[in-house]
Order: C-alpha cells, then sequence, then structure tokens
C-alpha cells in the first residue's frame, strides 16, 4: 500500500503544496501570495468534515493544526430519555423546545404521573440530583395525622382547642397545626413544630407585656415622664424631662443607647467664646474649617501664654486635648535636676566599678569605670543606668572566645 508523501518543509512551495494532505486538511488555493513582514503564507484548506479554513503554513508544516477544530470540540450526542422513570414520573416522548429570551431552545419531555396526570417537564429538572419527581401531587397529598393529641394541653398562654387546617409554607409542603386559645381571649391556628418546641407560648400579648417601661428613669439629664406617640414606623418614643427644665421627646433607642442624654443644653456649653482660656491658650478667633478624617471641623485661632499663635481644632480645645502650642510638651521633655544630679561613684554596674565623673559630651554625663580585667573606661550614664554596659569589652572576647 502506498504512503502519500508529506512535503517537507525544504519543498513547501506555492506549487507544491496545493492538493497536499496535512492531518485532515487538504490545501485548496493561496491566501496571501505575499508573505507578510515576518514571511509567513496563509493556505485556503478543506477539512474532511466540510468546512474551510485558513491557516499558517509553519502552522501546517509542525503539525499543530491538523483539523478545523472539529476533533477539539465533538459535539455529545444528546440524551434520550423515553421511557425513564425518575421519580413518580415516566418519560413518554420529547416534547416540542421552549425558546428562551436569548434565542437558545430548551429540551422538554411529555411525562405521565404515577398519579395519572400528564406533564411537559424541561430537561435540566429532570436530570440534576434535586429536580422534579412528579406532576406537583406530593404536595397535594393527605397529610398524616401527628403521632400525639396535645388537644386540651397548655403552652405558656395557649390552650390547644382542635387539630386544624394544615398550613403551607415557604418551600410549599404542608404542615399540621392546631387551633389555640389565648388566656387574653384571642384565638389563633399555631404550627405543630411551633408549639411544641415553645417558640409560641402567646398571640402576641405576652411580648407586649414585656416591653421595657421607662417611666420615671434617668438617662444623663433626661428624666423619663411618660410614653408618647410612637413614630410611623413603630418606634417607641418618651417624654422626658431635661435638668434645665425643658421638655423633649426622645426616641426609646437614642435614650437606653446613650445616644441622647440632654434637650441640647450641654452642647451649647461647649460653644466657644473669643477671650475664653483653655489651659495655657486664649482663643482670639474663627480660623475657618479644616478637612480631616472625622469630617469638616471647625477650627480656632488661639495665642499661647509664650506669645505663639496657632490654629487648633475645636474639638481639641472643648475636650481640653489640646492646652499649649506645643511648648509645655517640650518642658515636659528636660530631664529633671534630681535626676540629673545623680552620683554613680563607688557604685558597681555588671563588671563596671565608677570611678569618678568624667568630662560631659554633647551635653550627656559620662563616668570613669574600671574594669574588673583591670582596664580602664569611660561609660554613658545612660548606659550605665540602663545596664547597656556592662565591662569594658572583654565580657563579649570570653563569650566569643
Amino acid at each position: 500500500m502506498a504512503v502519500e508523501h508529506t512535503p517537507s518543509p525544504d519543498h513547501f512551495g506555492e506549487g507544491s503544496v496545493i492538493g497536499k494532505r496535512f492531518g485532515m486538511l487538504t490545501i485548496l488555493s493561496v491566501a496571501d501570495p505575499v508573505p507578510d513582514a515576518r514571511g509567513r503564507k496563509r493556505y485556503h484548506c478543506l477539512c474532511d468534515c466540510g468546512k474551510e479554513r485558513t491557516v499558517y503554513d509553519f502552522h501546517l508544516k509542525s503539525g499543530q493544526i491538523q483539523n478545523c477544530g472539529c476533533r477539539k470540540n465533538p459535539r455529545l450526542q444528546p440524551v434520550d430519555l423515553t421511557g425513564q422513570k425518575i421519580g413518580m414520573v415516566t418519560v413518554v416522548s420529547e416534547a416540542e423546545p421552549r425558546i428562551r429570551k436569548g434565542g437558545s431552545k430548551e429540551r422538554r419531555w411529555n411525562c405521565i404521573c404515577d398519579c395519572g396526570n400528564t406533564a411537559v417537564i424541561p430537561h435540566s429538572h429532570l436530570v440534576k440530583p434535586n429536580g422534579v419527581i412528579s406532576c406537583g401531587c406530593e404536595f397535594r397529598l393527605p397529610i398524616r395525622p401527628p403521632v400525639e393529641n396535645i388537644v386540651g394541653k397548655r403552652y405558656g398562654k395557649l390552650t390547644v382547642l382542635s387539630l386544624a387546617e394544615p398550613v403551607i409554607v415557604t418551600d410549599g409542603s404542608r404542615r399540621n397545626a392546631w387551633l389555640c386559645r389565648c388566656d387574653c381571649g384571642n384565638e389563633l391556628v399555631v404550627r405543630d413544630a411551633s408549639i411544641r418546641s415553645g417558640n409560641k407560648k402567646s398571640c402576641g400579648c405576652l411580648k407586649a407585656e414585656r416591653r421595657m417601661d421607662l417611666t420615671g428613669k434617668t438617662f444623663g439629664r433626661l428624666t423619663v415622664i411618660e410614653e408618647a406617640e410612637p413614630t410611623g414606623k413603630g418606634d417607641r418614643r418618651w417624654l422626658c424631662r431635661c435638668s434645665c427644665g425643658n421638655e423633649v421627646i426622645v426616641r426609646q433607642t437614642l435614650l437606653t443607647s446613650g445616644g441622647t442624654q440632654s434637650c441640647g443644653c450641654s452642647r451649647a456649653k461647649k460653644t466657644i467664646r473669643p477671650g475664653q482660656r483653655f489651659g495655657r491658650l486664649t482663643a482670639i478667633c474663627e480660623a475657618g474649617s479644616k478637612v480631616s478624617a472625622y469630617g469638616k471641623e471647625k477650627t480656632w485661632l488661639c495665642r499661647c501664654d509664650c506669645g505663639r499663635e496657632v490654629i487648633v481644632r475645636r474639638q481639641n480645645l472643648v475636650n481640653t486635648n489640646t492646652r499649649s502650642c506645643g511648648c509645655l510638651r517640650s518642658r515636659k521633655k528636660k530631664y529633671s535636676p534630681i535626676r540629673n544630679s545623680m552620683d554613680l561613684t563607688g557604685k558597681k554596674y555588671g563588671l563596671l566599678t565608677v570611678l569618678s565623673e568624667a568630662e560631659q559630651r554633647n551635653k550627656k554625663r559620662r563616668w570613669n569605670c574600671l574594669c574588673d580585667c583591670g582596664n580602664e573606661k569611660v561609660v554613658d550614664h545612660h548606659s550605665l543606668t540602663k545596664g547597656l554596659t556592662k565591662s569594658c569589652g572583654c565580657l563579649r572576647r570570653r563569650s566569643h572566645g
């Protein structure tokens, strides 16, 4: 049997490759007579599946492309569900597909249920694990009566009178329910699971009885007098009297959380006036607003007792966070005279014994010290007292030696 020879890259010319086969592709003609900047040519090829495709010459020579793509993405054969039984339904035949909004088609099947009803069910609903298992009759089937009869029993403020009609929950299933009478006289239907678990103990009056009564209680500068009319959203409100004498209506959530503690008079006390003093600062005038991480805040121009003028945030003045231009802080950083007058003569720190005070360097006190090995060394006051220097260096040499 003769084997067809595939041209080698050395003999890949225009006249020699027309009609030749590369894999499933047969070259029909040259697509671009003139090569591109890289010297590549393209050819019109016909695939065995009937499709035409334009391919570069080096893809054909190297064997990277051997078909139009039909072998890479083969089409799956459609699944035939005819005669299969899924749950309570049996597939009879394939129905007309449904056209979706995007134009795609959805396969559907004619099915017959064990109850005798027929239904058209989408293909995806039948094959997925938690799909359709009936025509819907499973939700209409009579439910079993409860195992235990609780007629006459009490649960909280509810007394069970009789078995009521089943209630339909959100998932479409039905649940047992009981007709109950509350101690306040109201009658209502309660699910069996709710009354047995204790989640339902009244018709709702028990919750109203447990509502918080704030009458007479004090929150900051406010004393609650009585309950006011609720808002349109149902939020409870209370009439309160401030220690300054004003009366104001406040929401319950603001009272209990501490969001409102006065009628607004405490806020007025924090008003800054020109000439008012805050520590070493004297307020002169407002300096406008400043945008910070907390939002837009007012600032004040202040004069310090040292003579400097600074701009300070209003909140920092009111809360006494800023009491000077910074001179007060610099004074605290200076060493106290007691600390500077410490005499270390004769004291021992590690292997060093202080002999006398040496000459200062950069305004730092230094000491002449004698090490146990016999060497003398000048050490800073801070290094001695903090234990940073414990020898003339012999201790380090011993550890490394």
